[in-house]
């Protein structure tokens, strides 16, 4: 039996919503894709962060909440609305709070959580 690939891509396809009511709805985040993914360790290398993996600075935790966001967003077409410069830009100024929630939304979906990628990694040197 061969592997039926719509629903193996459905199934990878994960999807949360997060209450926003400062922006007038439901914010959509979907698993990040290995791609997404490999961008966002690559510029989380570029940040100042501790041993533990955790940033180093509040600067430092915006702007991987930012990336974090405009990697997983989307809109009810499927599109990254901001995963362009403008798009981060108006995120970084976005209300804090309003980003803290979605954000830890967005790290619970994809296991990133520091322990977790810390595992992840682990794992990843076995092999």
């Amino acid at each position: 039996m061969g592997i039926n690939f719509s629903d193996l891509m459905a199934a990878e396809t994960l999807e949360s919503t997060v209450p926003a009511p400062e922006w007038g709805g439901d914010i959509r985040l979907v698993k990040m894709s290995a791609a997404d993914r490999w961008e966002l360790l690559e510029f989380q290398g570029k940040l100042d962060m501790n041993d533990d993996g955790t940033p180093a600075s509040e600067q430092s935790t915006m702007l991987l909440a930012v990336e974090i966001l405009a990697k997983t967003i989307r809109d009810e077409d499927g599109k990254k609305p901001f995963d362009t410069g403008e798009g981060r830009e108006f995120l970084a100024v976005a209300d804090m709070s309003l980003l803290n929630r979605i954000s830890q939304a967005a790290i619970d979906l994809n296991g990133l959580r520091p322990e977790a990628v810390n595992e992840e990694q682990k794992d990843a040197k076995k092999n």
